[in-house]
């Protein structure tokens, strides 16, 4: 059992390492062979744990950025915003450099997808699900997207939350377990 733990630490040792730091030196055979099962037991269940996770994280991923987009794009309809339907493709006022080039970069691939002619256009929901789940949890440190959240569908976005910093922590956390999961990480470190 150690040598088969041991290759597998050996393949990727900075991945593994989280799952139990074996010294063999340190330990007799037989010790090592239990410890060594007891990092793979937790290598498989993690992976089983994030498996489990997955369509849960993917369904709270997608209904945020949609319902996030909605809220917007009525926000800037309100305001009379020339480009309110197509905004990630505009950057408006409210979105930082830093999110700007977010969704530059999911137009690019999109543009890059029309160009190699994998696809004959794209939409702005295509931008919305090309996006990078980073820029919808980075957009809530804005006033201007809390203000869009809050006043759409009657707050429901928003309801339980006291502020656009106790949302941004909220989304922060589920795209760090989304990350663990996806990259198989230990899930609950």
């Amino acid at each position: 059992m150690w040598n088969q733990w041991q290759h597998l630490a050996d393949s990727a040792p900075a991945r593994y390492k989280r799952y139990g730091e074996i010294d063999r030196t340190k330990l007799a055979e037989e010790d090592a062979g239990e410890i060594a099962l007891e990092a793979l037991a937790k290598v498989v269940g993690n992976t089983a744990l994030a498996e489990a996770l997955t369509p849960v994280l993917q369904a709270v991923e997608i209904s945020l950025r949609n319902w996030m987009d909605r809220a917007i794009v009525a926000h800037l309809q309100k305001l009379q915003h020339t480009h309110a339907d197509d905004w990630l493709r505009h950057k408006p006022y409210f979105m930082v450099p830093a999110d700007a080039e977010l969704a530059k970069e999911a137009a690019d691939k999109l543009e890059k997808q029309v160009n190699d002619g994998n696809r004959t256009t794209f939409s702005h929901d295509d931008m919305v699900a090309t996006t990078s789940f980073a820029l919808w949890g980075n957009m809530l440190r804005s006033n201007n997207v809390w203000s869009a959240l809050s006043s759409y569908k009657q707050g429901r976005l928003t309801k339980g939350y006291p502020d656009r910093h106790a949302l941004h922590k909220a989304v922060d956390d589920i795209r760090n377990l989304r990350n663990r999961a996806y990259h198989l990480e230990p899930v609950f470190a």
